[in-house]
């Protein structure tokens, strides 16, 4: 979800949208993750540094109003070029890092935007099982 997508401005409206559907629909969810990447590498889905910061900060604030819980799903890479090396304004909330190294563990992780310490790990994005492709996720229990 980026500024630049169709519909997602302002973030306020489109996480609402986003609320209404899930509730109506009887979707059963314990967390929302911001998804902060690139889309497919093109950097112009995002705006200026404030204007991420504050794109996502508001769809954070609408879920926060709204009792969801939401985490940061990013990796340190697609972070700098969203938010730039310095911003930490989102490490109060559960990091889900990606690093398709095929280890269960997170000996790999490197701090980036204020997390010293993640709380999920994405290691393998080529997952298939029963002819359903996924991405494996591991966290300690």
């Amino acid at each position: 979800m980026c500024p630049n997508c169709d519909g997602n401005v302002p973030a306020s409206s489109a996480m609402d949208n986003l609320i209404t559907y899930l509730q109506n629909n009887d979707v059963s969810f314990g967390m929302v993750w911001m998804d902060i990447e690139l889309c497919d590498n093109d950097p112009s889905c995002w705006n200026s540094l404030q204007d991420n910061i504050d794109f996502i900060q508001e769809a954070v604030q609408t879920f926060q109003k709204n009792n969801i819980a939401v985490g940061i799903y990013s990796t340190a890479w697609e972070w700098e070029r969203v938010f730039g090396s310095d911003f930490t304004g989102f490490s109060n909330l559960p990091l889900w890092y990606a690093n398709p190294d095929g280890n269960e563990t997170f000996s790999d992780f490197g701090a980036f935007g204020g997390w010293n310490w993640p709380a999920i790990k994405q290691y393998n994005w080529y997952g298939s099982d029963c002819g359903a492709s996924y991405d494996a996720d591991w966290y300690p229990l």
